[in-house]
């Protein structure tokens, strides 16, 4: 783990569904979106990942992202990424994030949205479904190893 041991551990019956679930996304090649419409599951891997990263494209309707991009904006949650450095690395970061995590947007209907949707899709309950983070680039701008 990046930043060291974690301060607890995963309950193996859902760490053991959510496994499955990724790996039925990754192999089905399909999801439903949040309206119920079908969308296409694209699967990422690198020689660093021990874990495919799924891409959903569609997934958030315009009127969402909207929604959590002002959040963000409007909140002042907008933060210039961090490189953890790690022996040998030479990676760059110049994007900013933003968590959505306070009790101000957690709860707002967009974020609870995406947040049903991530739970459904999984197959896990919303109390173990990680706060949204948002990740912005402008032109020029990277995140690297």
């Amino acid at each position: 783990l990046l930043g060291g041991d974690a301060s607890y551990e995963a309950d193996p019956a859902i760490a053991s569904r959510l496994h499955e679930a990724l790996l039925l996304l990754s192999t089905s090649g399909s999801a439903k979106g949040y309206s119920g419409e079908d969308l296409e599951v694209q699967t990422l891997r690198t020689s660093t990942q021990e874990v495919p990263m799924l891409v959903v494209p569609g997934v958030l309707g315009s009127h969402d992202a909207a929604a959590l991009i002002r959040m963000a904006d409007e909140g002042g949650l907008w933060k210039v990424s961090q490189k953890m450095e790690v022996a040998g690395s030479s990676g760059r970061r110049t994007s900013a994030s933003a968590q959505l995590d306070s009790l101000r947007v957690l709860f707002s209907p967009a974020v609870m949205r995406v947040r049903t949707w991530v739970a459904s899709a999984f197959g896990v309950p919303d109390s173990h479904v990680e706060s949204l983070q948002m990740v912005r680039y402008y032109k020029g701008q990277q995140y690297t190893r």
